[in-house]
Formats: structure tokens, C-alpha cells, sequence
């Protein structure tokens, strides 16, 4: 009941009477309690420590009771606006399972809302002090930061770039998500390659030493390499994936054809994806919303030092210059 005195102050009622009116309100519950039959006996000081909700936002309660429900995570409460011992237990169920795996609580959406409305709700308790499941929740997102920001830049591959065509991005997004990301190694029949030979800037700059091959093999049949700029040559998806790279190549003649062997051996750069991440998280609020929120309200989006792992990507493939016929 201490806690009833702390709800006056709080809301701004100034009460002089303080431990008195606090004193008459476990008289009236004893009272009604012995009228009852019921022996209170050294029960008396438990009494006072108990949680359940006394005055305060029975609107608040059931909004609380609602989101907790939709979550899916807890037994089904009766959304009556009253904190009791269910209520209570929920959650403290409830963290515990965000404790044990946030990172699938946090792709629930009923349970990301009902962690936003914990944090944006002032709801005092009796008995409560500290901030209560509020406090617990924050407790639990400031130690799993990184968890989290790796879980919306997931999300942004998912809801952002996919959704755009933008495959290589997100593919190389994901893997770089992991905890030790291991090289990638693309073959000539993978996707990421034929997206990258089937690009505007491969094939400009392809054509451009075809020309070359085709009027003198003697000349220009040599080792080189090829200078990619995706964002120049407006293809976005390679751009936001690999930016800028160079692409070696080596030459073989036989007979009428110049074998031209290309690799590249490129760091994965995640300065392109940072650049665009004010619109990975509007892409991101489109589905989750209140996941969001969290991110923007904890500038999780521009903290992704430890949480991207670099790697390097290494890309194959050949084509055919035919001195005189069509390259293939």
C-alpha cells in the first residue's frame, strides 16, 4: 500500500496526509477481509507488499492486458483495466522470453508493439519501484544492442532491398551479418555473376577492349583490367553490393578466338548500403513499425561498427573474342 502514497506524488497531488490515508486503506482491506471469515494473523505485514494495482489508468491496464495478449507469448489474460497476479506474471514471462530470444521477439510485430507501449506508457504500479517490467525491458535492449542492429539491417535486406531488385545487396548485407563471415567464391554460372556480366558497365567496358582485341590481337591480347564504377554506369543493385571494383584479365589466343579470363578479388564496402539507411529504415517501418521506432529512437541505424564483418568476394568468369566473327 506504501506504494499508493508515491502514485500521489507522482501525478502531482499534494496530500499531507501521506501514511495516514495509507493507514485507514489497510484498515477498510483488513476489515473487509475479517468480515469475510477470513484469519489474517501474521499475514498482516504481506499484505502490504503486494502488487496489486490500487487506483491509477484502468485504461492504461487494459491497453497493457491487450498487447500482452497479442503477443501470443503468454496465458491469455482477462482484459479487465486490473493489475493482478496474472498481469504480473505475464510479464515477467514475457521478458523472460525476450531475455531468452530477443532476437525472435523482436520479429514478432504484436511483440515489438507491446515492448512500445511498456516504453512510452506512464503506468505506476503500487509497490513498483525502479520502473518496474519497463525498466527490465530497457535493461535488456541496452545489453543486446548489437543483436538488435543485426536484426534491422536483417529486416532492411528483407524489406528494403529485396523488394527493389536489389539481390547482390542483400545477399552480401546478410553475410556479412554473420559473426566470422567466410569469402564468397562466385563461378561463372552463379547469378551474382551473370548480373554482373549482364551490366551495363561490364558490357560498356567490355565492348570498349573488344574493339581493341578484334583490330590488333598482338597489341592489346595482354593482361589488364577493367575499372567498374556502378554507380556511374546506374546499375544500383552492384553499386549498393560491391561500389566500385577492378576486374582483372588475361588473355589467351588460339587460333581465331582471345580467350579473356576476368576475376575480381573485391572487400565487401559498406559504406554504400550506410549511405542509403535512412531509407532502409522508412522500408523497414512499412512491415515493422514499432521496430522502427526502437532503431530510430536508439540510433541503431548509424551504429554499425561491430556488427558489419568484412569479407572479400572472389569472382570468375571468361568470354570469347572472335578475331573477325561475333565474341561470345
Amino acid at each position: 500500500m506504501r506504494g499508493l502514497y508515491d502514485v500521489c506524488r507522482m501525478c502531482g497531488v499534494s496530500c499531507s496526509h501521506g501514511t495516514e490515508c495509507v493507514t485507514i486503506l489497510n484498515r477498510a482491506a483488513l476489515a473487509e477481509l475479517r468480515a469475510c471469515g477470513v484469519s489474517i494473523g501474521a499475514s498482516e505485514r504481506k499484505i502490504e507488499h503486494l502488487d496489486w494495482f490500487v487506483g491509477g489508468n484502468a485504461g492504461k491496464i487494459r491497453r497493457l492486458q491487450a498487447a500482452l495478449n497479442e503477443t501470443g507469448m503468454v496465458e491469455r489474460l482477462t482484459e479487465d483495466g486490473v493489475y493482478g497476479e496474472n498481469t504480473e506474471d505475464a510479464e515477467e514471462h514475457f521478458v523472460q522470453i525476450l531475455i531468452n530470444n530477443l532476437e525472435e521477439v523482436l520479429k514478432n510485430k504484436a511483440a515489438v508493439r507491446c515492448i512500445n507501449i511498456y516504453l512510452s506508457t506512464r503506468l505506476y504500479i503500487a509497490g513498483k519501484t525502479g520502473g518496474g517490467i519497463a525498466y527490465k525491458i530497457k535493461e535488456v535492449l541496452y545489453n543486446n544492442k548489437k543483436t538488435i542492429q543485426r536484426l534491422i539491417w536483417k529486416l532492411g535486406a528483407e524489406y528494403y532491398l529485396r523488394p527493389r531488385g536489389y539481390n547482390v545487396a542483400a545477399l552480401l548485407l546478410e553475410h556479412s551479418l554473420k559473426s566470422a563471415p567466410s569469402d564468397l567464391y562466385f563461378s561463372q554460372m552463379h547469378w551474382v555473376t551473370r548480373k554482373i556480366m549482364n551490366s551495363k558497365g561490364f558490357k560498356d567496358a567490355f565492348s570498349e577492349l573488344e574493339k581493341k582485341i578484334k583490330e590488333d590481337p598482338d597489341v592489346y591480347a595482354v593482361p589488364g583490367k577493367l575499372e567498374m564504377n556502378f554507380q556511374k554506369s546506374g546499375d544500383t543493385d552492384l553499386y549498393y553490393g560491391i561500389g566500385k571494383c577492378d576486374i582483372k584479365y588475361t588473355c589467351i589466343k588460339q587460333h581465331s578466338s582471345v580467350w579473356v579470363k576476368f576475376s575480381t578479388d573485391d572487400p565487401y564496402n559498406f559504406d554504400e548500403i550506410r549511405s542509403i539507411s535512412a531509407n532502409i529504415e522508412s522500408g523497414i517501418q512499412v512491415h515493422f513499425a514499432d521496430l522502427g521506432n526502437l532503431a530510430n529512437d536508439a540510433g541503431l541505424l548509424s551504429q554499425a561498427d561491430g556488427v558489419i564483418s568484412t569479407f572479400s568476394t572472389h569472382i570468375q568468369f571468361a568470354k570469347i573474342v572472335r578475331i573477325g566473327g561475333t565474341s561470345s
